[in-house]
């Protein structure tokens, strides 16, 4: 209790009960999102019933495209939750809107939007107000409210951490990301806190093995609406780094953390992929259809292994009989040979009153933090800038 009064004495209004987000529906969209909505609602328990109707009604998500078609045709206005992303088209000089609930249906935006929202360039949630014109059938953008601020000023909460100890502020910023610091050694404190490294670090990318179910990507996804997830798959140089028939960036270049989930079953079939990923990883910067381009974003690579001693052990005995990548995965993993840091993720709790994961068994909720969302966001440079400030 010490550390909340603290807390809200230090950043009075933005402290939020984590206990909140315990909703089987809250799982559907960003952690972010949900916290930023119940900010918004008053941040009590009044407000979880508030929220959870607002999105059982707003988000329909994936999957109901021809029914918001189907609507807008009949009343010429839709109201919905989602992620809006904003594409430049210089050769009509017009802005085109997409959202996952329309599929590739294509929304006509008016041009100020980037300008009052630059995040809707990268994709940005919030609410949206879809309009039907009869007349040249065409579905554009009315209303736009975002849910997502950007922290502008980094001082009053620079002030705020002056009040906490070291021991305080680390329990604080696990308690912010929705992790119980209760019962957690302070190694294994320090390791959910080097998760989020790539968040504030730039071109900082690191391996994780470790068991399943312990969160390794939950807690990037749910944290920051700059980190990305690859879940597996194939996996080409247009959808990563850049693509010549539409002269779209790709994820490394449009996102501060781009993560590899699962990437023992990862495909790298192009060789292309793997050697534009090394000289990235080595350079901070990629060549591809006749130019180059520099970026920030972190890489990290993700893989379940159920051996408590796996290759990443430190110990050099398991790592020489182990050797460096993962179980199963191809030989030309591009994390074999350039990824300066190994997290070992074996030791983190996995489910369980030890665990301290938000929704996962019977873990106890995180205690009150910071909104992860929104304004203020705890995306802050181990120097005390924002990250690629």
């Amino acid at each position: 209790m010490v550390v909340l009064e603290k807390a809200e004495r230090a950043f009075p209004g933005h402290i939020l009960d984590k206990s909140l987000i315990q909703e089987e529906v809250f799982y559907r969209i960003p952690r972010y999102v949900v916290e930023y909505l119940l900010a918004r609602m008053g941040g009590q328990r009044e407000a979880v019933e508030k929220v959870r109707k607002l999105l059982e009604e707003r988000y329909l998500g994936p999957g109901h495209e021809q029914w918001i078609k189907d609507q807008l045709l009949r009343t010429g206005r839709f109201v919905l939750i989602d992620r809006l992303e904003v594409q430049v088209d210089l050769q009509t000089g017009s802005y085109r809107g997409r959202i996952p609930s329309l599929g590739e249906h294509l929304l006509e935006v008016r041009p100020r939007l980037a300008e009052e929202h630059p995040g809707v360039l990268y994709g940005m949630w919030g609410t949206l107000e879809l309009l039907y014109d009869p007349a040249t059938r065409k579905v554009r953008l009315g209303q736009f409210v975002p849910f997502e601020a950007h922290l502008k000023d980094l001082e009053p909460f620079q002030r705020g951490r002056q009040a906490f100890s070291e021991e305080e502020w680390t329990d604080f910023l696990l308690g912010s990301v929705g992790i119980n610091p209760e019962g957690l050694s302070e190694r294994l404190k320090l390791l959910y806190l080097a998760r989020l490294a790539p968040l504030v670090e730039p071109n900082l990318h690191y391996l994780e093995l470790g068991p399943r179910q312990t969160g390794k990507t939950y807690l990037l996804r749910n944290t920051s609406a700059e980190a990305f997830v690859v879940s597996g798959g194939k996996v080409s140089p247009a959808v990563l780094f850049y693509n010549q028939l539409t002269r779209r960036p790709g994820l490394v270049p449009t996102y501060e953390v781009v993560i590899f989930d699962e990437i023992a079953h990862t495909a790298w079939e192009d060789p292309s992929v793997i050697s534009i990923l090394k000289d990235y990883m080595e350079s901070g910067q990629f060549s591809r259809g006749g130019r180059t381009l520099a970026t920030e974003a972190s890489l990290v690579f993700l893989g379940n292994a159920d051996d408590p001693h796996p290759p990443c052990d430190p110990r050099p005995a398991q790592r020489a009989a182990g050797g460096h990548g993962l179980p199963g995965s191809d030989t030309r993993d591009p994390s074999r040979p350039r990824v300066p840091q190994d997290h070992p993720g074996a030791p983190l709790p996995g489910p369980g009153p030890g665990g301290g994961l938000p929704g996962r068994g019977p873990a106890p909720p995180a205690p009150p933090g910071l909104l992860c969302g929104g304004e203020p966001a705890l995306e802050l440079h181990p120097a005390g800038h924002p990250r690629g400030a």
